[in-house]
């Protein structure tokens, strides 16, 4: 059953509905109010559970309620944002014992789990100096992510969050802390064709307390429905392992691969690694660890692992402002 849509019952009707027909379904049923909808769900299933793909400013109450009724979660990225108390989420689906996953699916994509390998074994590889992350995608922000009420950011806290959390994951396997930077800079900028006030683009340079530098530049200002994407891992000695995306028509395929050691000795050389599942991997992984319950905290998916993407995004809002 779906609920707590923010067009009511005329976004399902015109949305859900005809998407469920066009896959040869049969819509499921509205409940316009959440704690109905729960109720509901426990007549009809055993197990209830909640996916939800809603509004960024809604999510931690939406979350809050469905651990409270004892019900594993699944939720869009990102699950709190910075006005919100993530950390409380986590401890709360921890002490209720229910999954919390979210939907972080580059930390699943073959590429970008090679660098993770690479930055963590040191193979090929030194220690972690910097993280670099570039996107330019061609997306023109519609709806409710033109309300900072229900969005909170821009391009950071959306299409942006993808990097920054591999971001957050890759320093984690280098033994790197990038977030509690006390140095450097942070832009946001709203650009003339923006139709609404929330920043199409962020430019900024942290340093965490470990000395990695992390370095972003995230923009909208691109052709509609493109994307470049790039993520940078580099060792103080000039090692670098990359994943580049580059598609005048954006789609599921993944990015390549590079990997060139100091002394110039190349490993990848865009490599298109296999097995990189789709977008719906990280649903997947929720649906399968509720019956593997004993390994969910450790799937990259888990909520608890996007802690420190959190607390970036915090971050980088709270220079912008400062």
């Amino acid at each position: 059953m779906v609920t707590e849509l923010v067009g009511g019952h005329g976004e399902f009707t015109q949305v859900i509905a005809p998407a469920f027909a066009a896959h040869g379904q049969p819509p499921p049923t509205y409940v316009p109010r959440l704690q109905d909808a729960i109720e509901a769900a426990r007549a009809v299933c055993e197990r209830p559970a909640a996916v939800i793909y809603t509004p960024n400013s809604e999510h931690a109450a939406q979350v809050m309620a469905c651990i409270a009724a004892d019900l594993d979660v699944f939720v869009e990225r990102p699950f709190a944002t910075p006005a919100h108390d993530a950390p409380r989420l986590v401890a709360a689906a921890r002490d209720a014992d229910v999954l919390f996953f979210t939907g972080v699916q580059r930390r699943l994509e073959a590429s970008f789990r090679y660098l993770r390998e690479v930055v963590g074994t040191r193979r090929g590889f030194g220690e972690l100096a910097s993280i670099r992350c570039t996107l330019a995608v061609g997306m023109r922000p519609t709806g409710w992510r033109l309300d900072p009420g229900l969005c909170h950011g821009g391009v950071v806290i959306d299409s942006g969050y993808h990097l920054l959390d591999c971001a957050a994951w890759l320093a984690e396997a280098g033994g790197a802390e990038i977030t509690g930077s006390t140095t450097g800079f942070v832009e946001l900028a709203v650009d003339p064709w923006a139709p609404g006030p929330l920043e199409t683009s962020a430019v900024g340079s942290l340093v965490g307390p470990t000395g990695v530098r992390l370095t972003f530049d995230l923009s909208y200002s691109a052709p509609v429905s493109s994307v470049f994407e790039r993520l940078e891992c580099r060792d103080a000695e000039g090692a670098c392992v990359v994943v580049t995306r580059d598609q005048t028509l954006k789609s599921d395929r993944p990015g390549l691969v590079t990997h060139q050691q100091a002394d110039g000795t190349v490993i990848l050389d865009h490599v298109r690694l296999p097995g990189t599942p789709r977008q719906a991997a990280p649903l997947i992984g929720f649906l399968r660890s509720r019956d593997e319950r004993a390994s969910a905290q450790e799937h990259p998916c888990s909520a608890r692992h996007s802690l420190t993407t959190w607390q970036l995004t915090k971050e980088i809002y709270d220079h912008a402002h400062r």
